[in-house]
């Protein structure tokens, strides 16, 4: 095995180990599951001496995180957020709409990701994808659905309940696969530590109570359920 191979084994091993000691110590975590966590990481420290000191040395290095503006408010419609908060929830990232006045007093949004940069390059890789997938269904799906009942007026309700029904089959969907490969994904995707430190030192986050009203019709949202469960991940984003 040449040297730059032995580098990459020992990276990727730093890297395994690190994500083990933190999810021992993130107290959100069930504690049998902590401790066998710690139980691992020390096993694979013991068996291939690694100390203590390059799993600092190695967190100390990391990239700083980014707190990133992925879409911006001209663009901005109601259910980005919602796709935003379900992407960052399964790619270690944290989503939040960040809003603030310009001189002429207009509110301006956007929504953010904050995680580590590769992190965030991905999810955001996935948002745009997801947004470009559920404009296209959701258009094919309003032009059949007028080709076969025409004289319909109230297509953005109809529009609406396609879309919430896409998200939630989406959610669904990402709910399943780490059910399924729960042992393959269980670390890759806890979000940091630091990224959860960077969330309560830096920004003064309030949970907002406004609920999109989509006058919610169930056989629009059930298709649009059954396309949000089909979304296949970019391949290669996981692997």
């Amino acid at each position: 095995m040449g040297c730059e191979e032995l580098k990459e084994k020992k990276e990727s091993l730093l890297e395994k180990i690190k994500k083990l000691l933190n999810m021992a110590n993130d107290g959100r975590g069930n504690t049998n599951e902590s401790q066998a966590a710690l139980l691992k990481a020390q096993k694979l420290m013991a068996e291939n001496g690694i100390s203590h000191t390059d799993i600092e040395m190695r967190i100390n290095s990391e990239i700083e995180v980014t707190d990133s503006s992925i879409m911006g408010f001209k663009n901005l419609v109601w259910w980005h957020g919602s796709l935003g908060k379900i992407i960052c929830e399964n790619f270690k990232c944290f989503c939040y709409i960040n809003q603030r006045r310009n001189g002429y007093k207009e509110l301006l949004k956007s929504v953010n990701f904050v995680g580590f940069d590769e992190d965030v390059t991905v999810a955001k890789e996935i948002f745009y994808y997801a947004i470009m997938m559920i404009e296209y269904h959701t258009e094919i799906y309003t032009i059949n659905f007028k080709l076969e009942n025409t004289g319909t007026r109230n297509m953005k309700s109809i529009e609406n309940s396609f879309i919430q029904g896409y998200l939630n089959g989406l959610h669904k969907k990402f709910e399943e696969q780490k059910v399924q490969n729960k042992k393959e994904w269980g670390l890759v995707l806890v979000m940091d530590k630091k990224v959860d430190d960077y969330l309560k030192s830096n920004l003064n986050l309030k949970q907002s109570n406004k609920r999109v009203r989509t006058n919610k019709d169930m056989a629009h949202y059930e298709k649009g359920f059954d396309e949000g469960k089909k979304f296949n991940i970019i391949k290669g984003v996981l692997g």
